[in-house]
């Protein structure tokens, strides 16, 4: 806990990288406390991806980042894998930033097929 709050007062920013994606915080506010309901509830990230293109992503408490954060829905969906099998052909709707389709493309391998839509603009792009 006084880790997080010395690089907050420092204004020192995290930067890490997760499978060759690279993330770096937009400020030194740590993750839990932005979300929280005394913050405004947002926490940007500059990222840049293996192949180079970079862009800002913005976690909120409905816009969460399996890099980052703890996605409920991946406990949710976890009965799912008894009913696919691979290359069974999936259609996920409010997929959200795409965790959820991950765990599936696995289930379904790669002679299956996947369709995953959101109406969050910025979790799909």
């Amino acid at each position: 806990m006084i880790v997080p709050l010395l690089r907050a007062m420092l204004g020192l920013r995290r930067r890490f990288v997760v499978e060759g994606v690279r993330y770096k915080e937009t400020d030194a506010v740590p993750l839990d406390r932005a979300l929280s309901s005394k913050k405004r509830g947002e926490k940007r990230y500059e990222v840049r991806f293996p192949a180079g293109r970079s862009m800002t992503i913005h976690c909120t408490t409905r816009r969460r980042y399996a890099d980052l954060m703890d996605v409920p829905e991946l406990r949710s969906i976890a009965f799912g894998e008894n009913l696919v099998r691979p290359g069974s052909r999936v259609l996920v709707l409010g997929v959200g930033t795409g965790a959820p389709a991950r765990l599936i493309a696995e289930w379904i391998g790669p002679h299956g097929g996947l369709v995953a839509i959101d109406h969050d603009n910025e979790s799909i792009r």
